[in-house]
């Protein structure tokens, strides 16, 4: 395709311009210019370059990204098999540690990986973020593990009432409440500093002793949010018990830590589309599945215990099932974390 240009009046300038299909030019052989030898031995790097020159583009992408197989590809296609791995060197933008780690890849192979191996790195990935993000602070290992059996006291905070269960990490649930909460929640008197701190008080009093305690972090509240005044409520109130719970308990090994709902929906499977499902119904499907089945979330759960249960209302059971949960969670994510989360 020809331009025509006009530099000056009267005078015209015909330049070329060029509409081709734009293709990388390869060095050839750029690791002699450098001396470069991969630092692998000869039959290692004759299984790599089997691998290289006979996998397609798509198998490639169990090795290294979409972008390189691609480069990959398209050298193939224009120069034929590579004769070495280091020609991957020849490669745009193909840096020495890109091709140890490609060749790393292709020695682990993980095409041939066992399902189990499959399973648990696939656990891993969701499992470790939910413990060192989800976990907030991120529990310290150290402090956990030299407790011979700690105990978690899990607690559901909301103005009507605050449930409460403790349960240690054998999954013995050795008591659970609820405890009343604002007298008059529609009152903003009720969340004057004094009368808030004195209410706080009572509720830190009346909670069992336990080494970890575990509030659900609150969602954000939206702009122009219908609930707003309630939830602002529920934040100072819940942020009085933690801050009570965290200097009246500075002297002993425990800790305040919040459980990200996103925890608990991964964990327990609570999300149905947009709509999470209620406490009670996953409790009854923890408590359905026995030991047996490999579920790591079943509970001891003595008879006065559901007898105390039974006796709440839905939004009682619902207080419960909640705290429980948290409990449930936190001592999971630990004993995983501790485990090295195999």
């Amino acid at each position: 395709m020809k331009f025509l240009l006009g530099s000056r009046p009267g005078s015209v300038v015909i330049r070329a311009i060029h509409t081709g299909q734009v293709r990388f030019q390869f060095v050839k052989d750029i690791y002699k210019v450098i001396g470069y030898q991969a630092p692998f031995n000869e039959e290692e790097k004759q299984d790599c370059l089997k691998k290289i020159n006979n996998l397609p583009e798509k198998e490639l992408w169990n090795y290294t990204s979409k972008k390189v197989s691609k480069l990959i590809n398209f050298h193939k296609e224009k120069n034929g098999p590579f004769d070495r791995v280091e020609q991957l060197l020849d490669l745009p933008k193909f840096e020495k540690n890109n091709l140890v780690k490609l060749c790393g890849s292709l020695l682990e192979d993980v095409s041939l990986k066992t399902l189990d191996e499959k399973m648990v790195e696939g656990i891993n990935k969701i499992i470790k973020p939910l413990f060192s993000k989800g976990l907030v602070p991120k529990p310290e290992m150290k402090v956990i593990s030299s407790l011979e059996n700690p105990t978690f006291v899990g607690v559901s905070v909301t103005l009507q009432g605050i449930g409460y269960t403790k349960m240690d990490s054998k999954r013995n649930l050795d008591d659970w409440s609820i405890l009343p909460a604002v007298e008059n929640p529609t009152s903003q008197s009720a969340f004057q500093h004094r009368k808030l701190f004195s209410l706080a008080s009572e509720i830190v009093d009346s909670l069992p002793q336990g080494n970890f305690y575990l509030f659900e972090e609150l969602l954000p509240i939206l702009p122009k949010d219908p609930y707003m005044k309630h939830k602002v409520n529920l934040i100072k109130l819940r942020t009085a018990l933690m801050t009570i719970l965290m200097m009246s308990k500075q002297h002993n090994s425990v800790g305040v830590h919040t459980v990200k709902p996103n925890v608990l929906d991964a964990l327990f499977q609570l999300k149905v589309g947009n709509e999470r499902i209620s406490m009670q119904d996953s409790l009854d499907r923890i408590i359905s599945t026995t030991t047996t089945d490999g579920n790591p979330f079943t509970v001891q759960i003595s008879a006065e215990s559901w007898k105390k249960y039974n006796e709440c209302n839905n939004q009682g059971k619902e207080y419960l099932s909640g705290s429980l949960h948290k409990c449930l969670a936190f001592n999971y994510l630990c004993s995983e974390a501790e485990d090295g989360f195999q």
